[in-house]
């Protein structure tokens, strides 16, 4: 029997193993780099698709710069505060709002709390302070509502079953 043990007890080389997993950690980082310049695209992606139908052409800041932040690292122009057009604020809010409480394929849907808690922790950072207050204000309760009210009240399955 201890015979049988031994091939699995050979060690690899400290030198081996390290290299192993810089080349690892590389990839994984370069990967992670590219798909973000891949997603960071989707704003004017979106803008282009919409400039083919004449009256969205009004629209189109609001699609292409709903990434911009109050603190000027958003994307695609990284804009600050006020540079960023009031519309383009507002739906920034509400889709981060939409995606902390939806179901990924990746994570479960958080509850409205925890979302009204994440916005206003980043409020002027990644948020426009107004723009929080005034989901805030337009959905009081909601922070104590169970969840299938929640959903009934925004139209939507928070999380998948």
């Amino acid at each position: 029997m201890k015979t049988a043990s031994r091939p699995h007890t050979v060690k690899t080389p400290p030198r081996l193993v390290a290299r192993t997993l810089m080349v690892t950690f590389v990839t994984v980082a370069v990967i992670l780099t590219v798909v973000f310049i891949v997603i960071k695209r989707h704003p004017a992606l979106g803008a282009r698709i919409l400039r083919q139908v004449p009256f969205l052409a009004p629209h189109l800041p609001i699609v292409e710069l709903h990434h911009e932040r109050p603190d000027g690292r958003g994307y695609p122009f990284g804009l600050r505060g006020e540079e960023i057009p009031l519309a383009a604020r507002i739906v920034h809010v509400a889709d981060a709002f939409d995606a902390m409480t939806s179901a990924r394929a990746y994570r479960a849907a958080r509850a409205a709390s925890e979302a009204f808690a994440e916005l206003q922790r980043h409020v002027d950072t990644q948020f426009d302070e107004a723009c929080v207050e005034a989901l805030l204000a337009a959905m009081p309760l909601s922070h104590d509502m169970p969840e299938p009210v929640l959903a009934q009240f925004l139209g939507r399955q928070l999380v998948q079953p």
